[in-house]
């Protein structure tokens, strides 16, 4: 039953202002921001990504890893890998599931960075404009190539030669489709800057060291953001952001 039906003779109001979740992460005193952190950036799946993420999770002095993923994208890889044989479960899951395999048996945290797909999706439908979406049919095709180069010289330990590749990509986002740049760089630097803050907060140990995976396009931003904290509180402002705690996925030792 409908409880309240609008007067609609009477002006419609507009839509509340924005109401965001205060921006609560601040550094902890007495730590230089992101001091705890030991990035490793990525190129999805490729092998050699896989390597790297397995090498940076397995150090005993790690107190956990923190991923860019979100929950369901974790548990989804996580059942890719057990429906394969072992020989090829890290390469099912891609690396940064396998990261958080190679913690192994140890007391720690799992630290889910990300938004999920639908909050991704939801936020390039708000921005998206009808010029970029007809720009993409048309040159995205264009784009994948340079991807799938920079992929495999990846892949061959070419890093340098790889960026080259992989960075034409994210430029070319950036100046023919900005609105995307926007949502998949910008504000997911600006997100995960926000939570890693919140994660370094929580380490009890002033000397913990955690592994933080991500794609090599959010590294340097992530990084720039954490020098200068108060630039993420002005990003969730500027863009509209809601502030949400990440993904904790606590790990405890097993004899």
């Amino acid at each position: 039953m409908i409880s309240h039906v609008p007067d609609f003779k009477r002006p419609l109001l507009r839509p509340p202002p924005r109401n965001p979740l205060p921006f609560l992460p601040r550094p902890r005193p007495g730590r230089e921001p992101g001091s705890s952190f030991d990035f490793v950036g990525t190129a999805h799946f490729t092998g050699r990504s896989i390597y790297d993420a397995i090498q940076a999770a397995s150090s005993g002095l790690n107190s956990g890893v923190a991923v860019e993923l979100d929950r369901a994208r974790f548990d989804g890889l996580n059942r890719m890998g057990y429906s394969v044989g072992p020989q090829l479960r890290a390469r099912a899951e891609g690396e940064f599931v396998a990261a958080t395999d190679a913690f192994g048996n140890r007391d720690g945290d799992i630290w889910l960075l990300d938004w999920s797909i639908e909050q991704i999706d939801r936020r390039v439908r708000m921005t998206l404009t009808p010029q970029e979406l007809w720009r993409w049919r048309s040159v995205s095709s264009d784009i994948s190539p340079y991807e799938i180069k920079g992929a495999g010289l990846w892949e061959a330990g070419l890093k340098d030669e790889a960026l080259h590749y992989l960075d034409f990509t994210t430029s070319a986002m950036r100046e023919y489709f900005p609105s995307l740049y926007r949502v998949l760089i910008i504000e997911r630097n600006l997100l995960m800057a926000g939570r890693l803050m919140e994660v370094e907060s929580q380490l009890a140990d002033p000397q913990a060291r955690l592994p933080v995976l991500m794609g090599m396009a959010h590294i340097e931003g992530v990084r720039e953001l954490l020098r200068e904290p108060e630039r993420v509180s002005e990003g969730f402002d500027r863009y509209g952001l809601n502030y949400s705690s990440p993904i904790r996925i606590r790990r405890a030792r097993v004899n």
